[in-house]
């Protein structure tokens, strides 16, 4: 039995042997030593060698290769690679001096190498000037769009990055003005050791400029006959004889997308059939039918809270001709999934019940690239909602059209929209809740009789009846580096409203029946940044300021609508609170009630929102393993009735962590937030947890795309 059990145990030791001499030994870690200015987590990302991962990450992927990740081996070929690569890179940086000394050691006992770099950096050497040939014969007006918006500096540290961005910069100038075969030499570096100095020149060869010869169309699919070769031509907005552009050629093409008419299209230039100095623009589309029945599954984050429903539209794909699109369709979507009577969908309409949060919609519209010949995109609709929340249901129906101009690349701002909006809404408050507000504030029983008198009072009193007519505007710019996925950059909106003008001066020229009690004007601005906090793609850092103010000019305050108002809470607001739930601690003071004390509390105690807004969040997203990932957020804003009444200590707080889910089409998020500061009762996320269960101080949010 003895020599059994010997048999097996060298049998083992064999196998683990083979296993050693088949696989090698595992890397535990890779240090770095003496890099002051480059971090460790961005030296990882250089070298080939990388840490095998944990017990956990192996395991899943011993389960299915697709997820966690298998171990990583030593390997002394590795090294001399590693090195020559971080040695690139810090040249890559300015670093022309560095040194890299390599050693690895076998860890006692684990059976497991580290390897260790040791880096001396030397000093980072400067821009002393740099030099840009081969345009010195182009027109004026090209260089000048060609030498714009370049960011290398005399002076700066020296980065080939931002050599090959401007490189790349001016080759697209150089592309978008006509020069269809310009090319580029490979930059020079003239390094001067004695001054940590270098001078890079950067030469191109632009060739000739060439024009746009004929636009030739062909089309195809089964509605290539309802749509004519002139109607795709000036679609693309380009014309015969037009300088050659990349990026107008681009353009082209998204426009022709969004008429919606088209399965696939194809923009491009003939490069190989150019004649005279002339490029051929070929057209290629393949065209849809005409008559379109789309069902719709609806995942959204409108009015910061997750819905979910269904829709159904009917479109008609180039009404009355000119690619116009008239789109008949309806819509409802439920809030607050986790807490619906599915059992009671029935009750949805019904005024008084608030099992079923959400909306139901109906909408007509019609959607055309041109106004008055010139490509402006205009969309026309005709509206009609309902909108149930928790306090009131509101009906509001009426009319918007939508501007949406095409600015040129060189305008700071990429997005201009203008619109007009019309609207009529009634808001109706649940009896329930007038009636759980009037028990709340009287501590004593009271007569029937009483009781009944003070509900018919306070239900006649909150009812709202607006119509709004609206002018506004909206700006923004999107300068990250990813639409999904930012790791870098910023964006930046703004958004101008002006309320009742309009309608006024009409009744005042003409009784129309419409004046409105107040006028007002609103301002909504929003900046988003990304700073390069982590080195590596797979994390991004974010910050996120919203400031909102209204103030009405005309009428009083108390007038303004409430679906135009400030709230604040929500997924894609502060995530401790739910949608819409903070709102102004200080009532609006222009409240024109003489009757009991408690009345005047009970009006104040309205969901109406505010008129002075401040958010911002700050967010680390992560991508872990493969499309997974997770985030870190604090939260932090709150609504007031005017910036006079700000207070700091009125500033909620929240703080919390998210998983994500990044699909094809958008990333996917659970959130879990936390109330940190609740200005409310002034209490922190400590004192809540001590005087009140775990799951009473979480809000879940489920949502589409990232917070900001």
């Amino acid at each position: 039995m003895k020599i059994l059990k010997l048999f097996f145990l060298l049998i083992t030791l064999n196998a683990i042997l083979y296993a050693q001499d088949a696989e090698g030994y595992e890397l535990s870690a890779i240090l770095f030593h003496g890099n002051r200015n480059i971090a460790t987590s961005e030296l990882e990302n250089v070298v080939q060698s990388k840490e095998t991962p944990g017990w956990f990450l192996k395991f899943l992927h011993s389960i299915y290769e697709n997820i966690g990740r298998p171990p990583s081996y030593f390997d002394t070929a590795l090294i001399p690679i590693d090195v020559e690569a971080l040695k690139n890179y810090y040249r890559d940086n300015g670093f022309f001096e560095i040194k890299v000394i390599p050693d690895y050691y076998l860890l006692p006992g684990n059976e497991k190498y580290e390897i260790l770099y040791t880096v001396i950096e030397g000093e980072r050497y400067i821009v002393e000037d740099f030099k840009i040939k081969g345009l010195e014969k182009l027109p004026q007006e090209i260089k000048d769009v060609a030498y714009s918006n370049l960011s290398l500096k005399v002076g700066q540290e020296y980065n080939k990055e931002i050599i090959e961005n401007n490189k790349d910069k001016i080759l697209t100038a150089l592309l978008d003005n006509g020069y269809v075969f310009a090319a580029q030499n490979t930059p020079e570096i003239l390094i001067d050791t004695s001054k940590n100095t270098v001078l890079p020149k950067i030469s191109f060869r632009t060739g000739k400029r060439y024009q746009i010869g004929d636009i030739q169309v062909n089309r195809s699919g089964p509605g290539k006959d309802d749509v004519d070769d002139n109607l795709l031509r000036r679609l693309v907005g380009i014309k015969t004889g037009d300088y050659y552009s990349n990026e107008n050629i681009n353009k082209g093409q998204i426009r022709l997308y969004r008429t919606n008419l088209f399965s696939s299209v194809l923009v491009n230039a003939a490069l190989a059939d150019t004649s005279g100095y002339e490029v051929p623009l070929i057209i290629n589309g393949d065209i849809g039918k005409m008559h379109e029945l789309s069902p719709e599954l609806i995942l959204n984050n409108q009015s910061s809270t997750f819905n979910f429903g269904l829709g159904l539209s009917y479109t008609k794909k180039n009404f009355l001709g000119d690619a116009r699109n008239f789109t008949v369709g309806s819509s409802f979507a439920f809030q607050d999934i986790f807490n619906i009577d599915y059992g009671n969908i029935t009750k949805f309409l019904a005024l008084n019940d608030t099992t079923m949060l959400g909306y139901l919609d109906l909408r007509v519209s019609i959607d055309q690239p041109y106004l008055l010949g010139k490509l402006i995109r205009t969309k026309w609709e005709l509206y009609s909602t309902i909108n149930k929340q928790k306090e009131y249901k509101s009906t509001s129906y009426g009319s918007k059209i939508s501007l949406d101009f095409d600015l040129p690349k060189w305008v700071y701002f990429n997005s201009f929209q203008l619109y007009f909006d019309l609207d009529m809404s009634k808001y109706r408050f649940h009896s329930s809740y007038i009636k759980d507000l009037i028990q709340d504030l009287i501590s004593t029983e009271i007569p029937q009789s009483a009781f009944d008198s003070l509900y018919t009072n306070l239900s006649s009193r909150s009812n709202r009846d607006y119509t709004t007519s609206v002018i506004g505007v909206e700006l923004s710019t999107n300068k990250t580096d990813n639409l999904l996925f930012p790791h870098k950059g910023y964006t930046l909106s703004v958004t101008l409203e002006e309320a009742n003008l309009l309608p006024y001066l009409v009744n005042e020229v003409i009784d129309i029946g419409l004046k409105p009690k107040a006028q007002f004007y609103k301002i909504n601005s929003q900046a988003t940044w990304f700073p390069v906090v982590w080195k590596n793609k797979e994390s991004a850092f974010g910050m996120k300021i919203r400031v909102g103010y209204m103030q009405a000019y005309h009428g009083s305050a108390s007038d303004i609508p409430f679906n135009s108002r400030f709230t604040a809470g929500g997924s894609n607001s502060i995530r401790g609170w739910r949608a819409r739930e903070l709102n102004p601690q200080v009532p609006l003071s222009i409240y024109d009630i003489s009757v009991q004390n408690f009345l005047n509390i009970f009006l104040n105690k309205l969901p109406v929102g505010g008129t002075f807004l401040i958010e911002g969040s700050v967010e680390s997203r992560n991508r872990l393993i493969g499309p997974f990932g997770s985030a870190y957020f604090v939260d932090f804003g709150n609504t007031w009735n005017s910036y006079q009444q700000f207070r700091f200590d009125e500033v909620a707080v929240a703080v919390g962590f998210g998983l994500r889910f990044y699909s094809s089409f958008a990333p996917i998020r659970l959130d879990f937030g936390f109330k940190g500061y609740d200005p409310a009762d002034k209490k922190t996320l400590i004192d809540k947890f001590k005087h009140s269960p775990f799951f009473d101080n979480i809000e879940f949010h489920l949502g589409i795309g990232e917070a900001f």
